[in-house]
């Protein structure tokens, strides 16, 4: 599995507000992502993940854990299951944001917010990777 591009979009809107497209090759490091401080003020956001896949995958799943300064605080989860071996998928998805009064301050969060995302094939983990978010 290789994950080739993200996009985050207002899901309002249907602005463009954040893209990647040069993710390393292998997940075992960590990835550095700068997003622009306005996500955090949003309804809602869209998240458009675009990946390939040499083996057909029967139940997949996403699992992403986040934790500021090494402590969990939120999980999301979603399920996509079957994925046609040798092919390139697109799934999105719209993360509803809290309250305005319960955001944790950009200040707070930038350089210590971490997702670890572990994708899964029922309960056979594939692979996982560590982002650390920045906001600019």
């Amino acid at each position: 599995m290789h994950s080739e591009a993200m996009q985050i979009k207002d899901a309002d809107t249907g602005k463009l507000m954040w893209e990647k497209t040069d993710w390393p090759a292998s997940f075992a490091d960590e990835v550095e992502v700068h997003l622009p401080r306005a996500v955090l003020g949003l309804r809602a956001v869209t998240r458009a993940t675009t990946f390939s896949s040499k083996e057909a995958i029967h139940r997949f799943r996403i699992v992403q854990s986040l934790s500021v300064h090494g402590v969990p605080f939120e999980e999301w989860s979603f399920k996509f299951n079957f994925v046609i071996p040798n092919t390139t998928n697109t799934y999105e998805n719209t993360i509803d944001a809290a309250e305005q009064s319960e955001m944790i301050p950009a200040e707070v969060l930038s350089g210590n917010l971490v997702i670890a995302t572990y994708f899964f094939d029922g309960d056979d983990l594939i692979t996982k990777s560590n982002a650390r978010i920045y906001y600019d």
